[in-house]
């Protein structure tokens, strides 16, 4: 939603995939974001959620990545990267 647009779903596309989706009305207290924190990364680690990498940027254009956050005009996570 970096873009400001509200994302539209299929559900019967997302039931064939067997994807759930839950939407967070309030924040959640302590111990339930401590919980969720705890099962995303685990899904991370099981290479069950991966992450949509949109655009990297070298450390030296973090400007750069900046504005096209601010932008928004970034489609998934930007990464700042070391060359090396």
């Amino acid at each position: 939603m970096a873009s400001g647009a509200d994302a539209e779903l299929d559900e019967g596309a997302l039931r064939a995939r067997s994807i759930g989706v839950i939407g967070l009305a309030a924040a959640p207290s302590p111990a339930e974001a401590r919980a969720l924190i705890a099962d995303a990364l685990n899904l991370a680690a099981s290479r069950e959620l991966r992450p949509v990498i949109g655009q990297t940027f070298p450390l030296e254009e973090a400007a750069a990545a900046h504005r096209a956050i601010e932008s928004r005009t970034t489609v998934g996570k930007t990464l700042l990267h070391v060359r090396g």
